[in-house]
């Protein structure tokens, strides 16, 4: 009987190989099953129209003239809604809102630019103490730029839209200091702005309603069936009547259940658009008539 061979640094190596292949295996098999990726299993009363790939940055879709707008990586962009072709592609600053509103889309940002003129020659209060935004309009229609510039004392996620006004405020020293800047749509420049360092020794004008943002009012509503465990091979979404509550058409996905914190849908006539932020992917279907 042979003694046993004595172990070898290259069996060490060989083993630890071996237990590498292994394990990159199992890797890319638990990876492959919990891919967000989904695909059709079934649909009811529906028509799909297409659907793709898009990285949305800006968890919004917004439809103009039968035309969706979203901000991607790549920038604005309008499709249209009946076959996913690009109407046109635009870049922009970093948004902090994004509204569409009297055909115009209005983007604003914490990017620095040029100094915004004052409508004629004014001069304003110089407490600026709320920091620096910038108002922007393009097209929607073409998705050309318009006018852009900067503006001091007020932030950016303040905006609100009232006729042809557009209305930035800012805030420091917990609110107690104020500013607000009232501005014109069409030109971008200075209307009015008024700041305070305490408003409740000096208090100053609110601005008014936001018209950009009003409460949406649809027929329609997507009801997710709840799954009890994470992976489900047929996970689907129903669309309700919202006054009758009837389920007018549904769909089912196989992969990785559905997130309705994860979606983003969109009513536009008779069409439902819906886009799954965690695989990056959008869907377009036909409601049927009826």
């Amino acid at each position: 009987m042979k003694p046993p061979r004595p172990i070898k640094n290259t069996d060490y190596i060989v083993i630890a190989g071996s237990l590498l292949i292994t394990s990159t295996f199992v890797l890319w098999v638990i990876l492959q099953s919990w891919s967000p990726k989904r695909t059709i299993n079934d649909i009811e009363n529906m028509t799909l129209l297409w659907s793709g790939d898009v990285d949305i940055n800006y968890p919004v879709i917004y439809s103009h003239n039968g035309n969706a707008i979203v901000y991607t990586s790549a920038g604005l962009s309008s499709f249209d809604l009946s076959d996913g072709q690009t109407n046109w592609q635009t870049d922009i600053l970093s948004p902090s809102v994004i509204r569409i509103y009297d055909e115009k889309i209005v983007v604003s940002s914490g990017k620095w630019l040029e100094a915004a003129p004052t409508a004629n020659g004014q001069e304003f209060p110089s407490c600026f103490f709320g920091g620096a935004a910038s108002l922007s309009t393009y097209d929607p229609n073409t998705g050309e730029f318009v006018w852009g510039y900067g503006y001091r004392g007020v932030g950016p996620s303040t905006l609100g839209l009232n006729g042809q006004h557009a209305f930035l405020t800012g805030f420091a020293n917990q609110s107690t200091s104020r500013a607000i800047s009232e501005i014109d749509l069409t030109s971008g420049a200075v209307i009015s702005h008024d700041c305070s360092w305490d408003v409740r020794e000096r208090p100053i004008q609110n601005s008014p309603a936001d018209e950009s943002w009003p409460e949406k009012s649809s027929s329609y509503q997507i009801v997710v069936d709840d799954a009890v465990f994470p992976i489900s091979q047929d996970s689907k979404f129903f669309v309700q009547d919202t006054k009758t509550m009837n389920v007018i058409g549904q769909a089912s996905f196989r992969g990785v259940r559905l997130n309705p914190y994860q979606m983003v849908n969109t009513f536009v006539e008779d069409k439902l658009v819906i886009y799954f932020e965690d695989s990056h992917q959008i869907y377009v279907f036909q409601l049927q008539a009826g």
